[in-house]
Order: structure tokens, then sequence, then C-alpha cells
């Protein structure tokens, strides 16, 4: 492959990056809209909560690697690379998926959400200190 053409590629993949969130955003529609949720069985369920996993990463994707942008441009020496940026955003989309997962079982109280918290800075810092 010459270099050309990887660098389309490169192009193309991230268009695809930031045109996921919107793919994701038509996909939960259109299975939220199309199925009755008393009717669907658990594999039904799963591929919500999945459906909004995907939609939660890429948009943290997104919001890291544009905001190390912009603080690399403002001076800041701090710049995430794509594969930290991802490892972040893998650990911060499981937040509102839990949460909502609670919530969706009648069983979301204040302990709760301080352990998902917990459970979160904890995956940062552990991304954090593997990436250092």
């Amino acid at each position: 492959m010459s270099e050309e053409q990887g660098k389309i590629n490169r192009v193309w993949l991230w268009r695809l990056v930031y045109a996921a969130p919107f793919l994701l955003a038509i996909a939960i529609l259109a299975v939220l809209s199309a199925v009755n949720p008393f009717e669907i069985k658990a594999i039904g369920i799963l591929m919500v909560f999945l459906l909004f996993y995907f939609w939660f990463l890429s948009i943290a994707f997104i919001v890291i690697r544009v905001g190390s942008r912009i603080l690399r441009r403002m001076g800041f020496r701090s710049f995430v690379g794509t594969k930290k940026a991802y490892y972040l955003a893998t650990v911060a989309a499981v937040l509102p998926v839990f949460l909502l997962a609670l919530n969706s079982i009648g069983q979301l109280q204040v302990i709760d959400v301080v352990l998902v918290v917990a459970l979160v800075a904890l995956g940062w810092f552990y991304v954090g200190r593997r990436f250092s």
C-alpha cells in the first residue's frame, strides 16, 4: 500500500470515528421505536445496552481527543494519544451505562452512584498510570 493510499484510509477512518455517534444514535432510536420492551428477550436488552455503550464510547473518545488538542494548542504539554484516549473513553463509557442499568432495575441510589464513580475514577487512574 502506498503512503498516499494509507493517508486516505486514515482520513476515512477518522471520518467514521466522528460520524459514529450520529450513526449509533440513529440505530438506538430505530431499536427503541421498533421494539416493545415487554416483548423482547434478554439478548434484545443486551443489544440496547451495547448500543448505548458504544454511543457513549464514541462520544467520550471524541471529547477526550478534541479536548486534548484544544489544551495542547493553549500551551499545555499534556497530549493524549489515540490509544490512551481509546482506553480512557472505554472506562468513561461504563459510567452512564452502569447508571442506566441500575436505574432500569430500580436500584439507583446515592451510594450506587458513588461506587460507580469511584470505579470509573480507579479505572482512569489505572489507565493514566499505565500510559505515563
